[in-house]
């Protein structure tokens, strides 16, 4: 498991409004799992990760794009939208390299052997 906070490793600019955040990659049934975990002030901080805040609705929502793959417990895909109830935790999983390009194959990089070369000792 590798803790972006262990490593010292910065943070993206867009991220800076963001108070709290956690990045994790771990390994699950030889499986590289990302996780990147974020608190906001502010609903408007969350447009920098392309969520949109409805306050007449109490409403988040991520725009729909098939080819990111989306998945959610949490959600509901209306229309073109991913929406999420305002009172409640915002989580789902993007997986958008699963149906990757053929041109774009051979640029692709084992995580597993990269994270071995560079696990903490």
């Amino acid at each position: 498991m590798i803790y972006q906070k262990e490593r010292k490793i910065p943070w993206a600019k867009e991220l800076d409004s963001f108070p709290v955040k956690n990045f994790t990659i771990t390994t699950l049934n030889e499986k590289i799992q990302s996780r990147l975990m974020l608190s906001y002030s502010s609903e408007k901080d969350l447009q920098s990760m392309g969520i949109w805040y409805n306050a007449k609705k109490n409403q988040f929502s991520i725009n729909h794009t098939p080819k990111e793959n989306i998945k959610t417990k949490d959600g509901k895909l209306v229309d073109n939208y991913w929406v999420f109830n305002g009172n409640s935790n915002i989580t789902f999983t993007m997986e958008p390299f699963l149906q990757m390009p053929e041109r774009y194959q051979k640029f692709k990089k084992s995580l597993k052997k990269l994270l071995i070369e560079n696990q903490k000792e």
